[in-house]
């Protein structure tokens, strides 16, 4: 079953590819970097409140030993959501000012394989643990690349992808398009 093709994802490939151009990645990057700075300001708030009710319990249960310790603790757990803030807010910058210095480059790599149950992510819900799959796909230059259950179903092995990386960091995608769906315009890959 992983190589059906529907008539739905023939239609998408058929009727025209999306136009991949400098603006759309541009517009791509700064999109992913405001929306990380987003969460930033919705996770803060609520990290505050929570630092600040453990805080309000280390209050309500001290002695007169463990006063010294608690003055100390409470405003170090306290400014760390806003050193969180402060420092997605730096990131936020730091991507802008590497997108109008051109420090991102687009390169094409090819898929080596396509894994459906790659590695097991635990996370910790009310009362209970939930395991999940993780899905991932291998390129023959990057490396192992997470991808989504819907994408699994629609890369191949030997599928071409364009990825936006830095130059710094030439092995660590950024932003990746598949070939299927993207035709480069005004760009020239490395």
């Amino acid at each position: 079953m992983a190589n059906y093709v529907s008539e739905s994802t023939k239609s998408q490939t058929d009727e025209g590819k999306k136009k991949l151009n400098p603006q759309v990645i541009y517009n791509d990057i700064k999109a992913s970097a405001k929306g990380a700075l987003i969460k930033a300001f919705i996770a803060a708030p609520i990290l505050l409140i929570v630092l600040g009710m453990i805080a309000f319990a280390f209050y309500m249960v001290k002695d007169a030993k463990n006063e010294e310790w608690i003055n100390i603790v409470t405003p170090i757990m306290l400014s760390i959501p806003f050193l969180a803030l402060l420092c997605s807010v730096c990131s936020y910058y730091s991507s802008i000012r590497k997108l109008q210095n051109g420090r991102y480059t687009l390169i094409t790599d090819t898929v080596n394989r396509v894994v459906k149950d790659d590695k097991k992510r635990f996370s910790h819900r009310v009362k209970r643990y939930t395991i999940t799959m993780e899905h991932a796909m291998y390129l023959h230059h990057c490396g192992r690349v997470v991808i989504t259950e819907g994408e699994t179903d629609t890369i191949w092995e030997g599928d071409i992808f364009y990825i936006v990386v830095d130059k710094k960091r030439p092995k660590k995608p950024i932003i990746t398009y598949n070939s299927k769906f993207y035709d480069l315009e005004d760009i020239e890959p490395e």
